[in-house]
């Protein structure tokens, strides 16, 4: 090696902060504490199940819901849902203020008969999910969100996901006949959200794993540093004329 490479490789040597063993020991094993959880956000598990949670509930909400309305009007021997709006729409606004899901309620063509909230559209017969649940099967589907005008807080009861998932359920009357569709929509939560709502008890698992790795980390520190005395010792005894080593 010539005198410019062997100066090369000392600079990139110096380029590293000169910390001792047990500092570089306590910093790796940080990471590795925080490395599955940076793996989490940025690979897209989490936020892939916290769309499946809130798909999940939106379908069960919308099966109980679709029988409801089933029952109510074969109750008022009605067959078409419009017959019964007077009833429904009120509905519809208690279950959205008790569970902040926005519902509609279509008649057998997919035309909104009523909502728990303003509607901007009324034939939602050529949405995907609408269309699967006229034909007697659940409609599932997921679309950008438009940002909202203000960006809630991490702790606000509304979520902040970029996306919004629809969920549409047949109501099927006794003779097996598509009256209606109920659809429901909600915004999945956010990741960093969702992380702030279970830190009261992911707090406690983040202290108990970061104390156990700085024990860890300063135990290997004293390993290590031992086994490099007794070496450097044993290296001075050497040097010295020390046979036996």
């Amino acid at each position: 090696m010539s005198v410019r490479e062997r100066a090369r490789a000392r600079v990139r040597r110096n380029r590293l902060p000169e910390l001792s063993l047990r500092r570089w020991l306590m910093i790796s094993h940080l990471l590795v504490l925080v490395l599955p959880l940076l793996a989490l956000i940025g690979s897209g598990a989490l936020a892939k199940d916290l769309r499946d949670q809130t798909r999940v509930e939106l379908e069960h909400e919308a099966d109980v819901l679709a029988l409801l309305l089933a029952d109510m009007a074969d109750e008022a021997g009605v067959a078409r849902l419009d017959a019964l709006r007077g009833r429904i729409e009120p509905l519809l606004v208690e279950l959205r203020g008790r569970t902040l899901v926005g519902l509609r309620v279509l008649d057998a063509r997919g035309v909104v008969i009523a909502g728990s909230g303003p509607l901007d559209r009324h034939d939602l017969s050529d949405d995907p999910e609408v269309a699967l649940a006229l034909a007697g099967e659940t409609g599932v589907a997921m679309r950008e969100r438009p940002p909202p005008s203000e960006r809630q807080t991490i702790d606000s009861e509304s979520r902040r996901a970029r996306v919004r998932l629809f969920v549409a359920e047949p109501i099927v009357s006794r003779e097996g006949e598509v009256i209606g569709v109920v659809l429901l929509s909600r915004t999945p939560r956010e990741e960093l959200q969702a992380l702030y709502q279970m830190s009261p008890r992911l707090a406690w698992g983040l202290a108990l794993a970061l104390l156990v790795t700085i024990a860890l980390a300063i135990f290997a520190g004293r390993l290590g540093t031992r086994s490099l005395a007794r070496l450097a010792d044993a290296t001075r005894r050497l040097a010295q004329g020390s046979g036996s080593e």
